[in-house]
């Protein structure tokens, strides 16, 4: 069992915003919500990181995600092995490996149902499929991207449990694949001033034969 390693989530709301990000004319970064918005790299929001108890699970509360432009519905998640745990529940840069990088996808019929819903409805970003994502293509081709997941309730507003089991290699290291689009301190949120968008790592490659869009913007390690 993978015990004590720290996973971590990522999720856009559901108006389509990441947490943490801000655009800076001097970066390459992709458009989140307002541009001019600088205080939104002081939030923390959809963000998280749990320890893998003594069966390796991982559990989070959290909100079902929203899109954004030329991306399929989907979560970040990031595995780290024997990183330093600051005391504000932050990882300290620099320490530990990163164990396992990868995206988890939903069905495309409880996608569509969660946009129906308010707050959801007034997600403005064009909807890309999942057959349309290079990354759920890419990651489809070793094994199955979608969660699984009940209803805990009548109505998907009573929300959901949803679940996935994944391996890790613990002897690779992604450590210099993924990037930070920005820190986040004791004085708040920092821009990454040395983030490249252009970097593509092995899960940012885009595979041959993906129907348009084929080009999409890559957040790995936001």
């Amino acid at each position: 069992m993978l015990m004590d390693f720290m996973t971590n989530l990522c999720l856009i709301k559901t108006t389509g915003i990441y947490s943490g990000i801000a655009r800076d004319p001097k970066l390459d970064l992709p458009p989140n919500g307002n541009a001019d918005d600088r205080d939104n790299v002081n939030t923390t929001f959809f963000r998280g990181i749990q320890k893998t108890d003594d069966f390796g699970v991982a559990r989070f509360e959290t909100k079902f995600p929203g899109h954004y432009a030329l991306r399929a519905t989907h979560i970040h998640v990031i595995v780290h092995e024997n990183p330093h745990v600051l005391p504000n529940g932050t990882l300290e840069l620099g320490t530990g490996s990163i164990a396992h990088v990868g995206q988890v996808f939903f069905g495309q019929t409880l996608i569509e149902l969660a946009d129906t819903f308010y707050p959801y409805t007034q997600n403005t970003n064009a909807i890309v499929l999942n057959q349309e994502d290079g990354i759920f293509y890419d990651e489809a081709s070793s094994m199955d991207p979608v969660a699984n997941y009940v209803h805990v309730g009548d109505s998907l507003e009573d929300g959901l449990v949803a679940w996935m089991a994944f391996g890790i290699n613990t002897t690779s290291d992604y450590t210099d694949t993924v990037q930070e689009a920005s820190f986040y301190g004791a004085e708040g949120g920092e821009t990454n001033e040395n983030y490249n968008i252009t970097k593509l790592g092995p899960l940012e490659t885009v595979p041959s034969g993906v129907p348009t869009p084929s080009a999409f913007t890559t957040t790995i390690g936001l």
